[in-house]
């Protein structure tokens, strides 16, 4: 991807997160969505990897505007928290997909962001199982709408 390319993504992005009300930060050392503040924040080192951080972005972007999960009113236990964090993260994958098809900017980044999804998609089933149950609350805070 061109630098030229990049800018003219990222601007197509950061007018979308505006249209929305959602502040952005371009210069976090993570990427995260924060639902109390409307808040998205990018890691500042993955700028020169333009199609990591406009895919990291456009992530964010889709946990912005998802719903809850189906499975949110359920038990808090520990597979039910493990669902509900996988549900919203694939969620938010699927709506960034359908966020870079809205703004035409699938094509420019397609192959990394699917890429991403996969290698995120990874961490998630291999590192979420492992945690105790504190720990997955403590992660689950956004996702839960408690």
């Amino acid at each position: 991807m061109t630098k030229s390319t990049y800018l003219k993504c990222l601007y197509k992005l950061n007018q979308y997160a505006k249209s929305l009300n959602i502040q952005v930060n371009l210069n976090s050392t993570c990427f995260k969505y924060d639902p109390q503040t409307h808040t998205i924040t990018c890691d500042h080192k993955l700028k020169h990897q333009y199609a990591k951080f406009l895919s990291g972005y456009l992530h964010e972007l889709g946990h912005a505007i998802q719903s809850q999960s189906i499975f949110s009113k359920l038990k808090k236990n520990k597979i039910t928290l493990i669902t509900i964090m996988i549900d919203q993260e694939n969620d938010a994958w699927h709506n960034g997909k359908c966020i870079a098809h809205e703004l035409s900017i699938w094509d420019d980044i397609q192959h990394v962001y699917k890429d991403e999804w996969v290698r995120n998609w990874y961490t998630y089933i291999s590192t979420l199982p492992k945690l105790k149950v504190n720990e997955l609350k403590a992660l689950s805070t956004g996702y839960t709408h408690d």
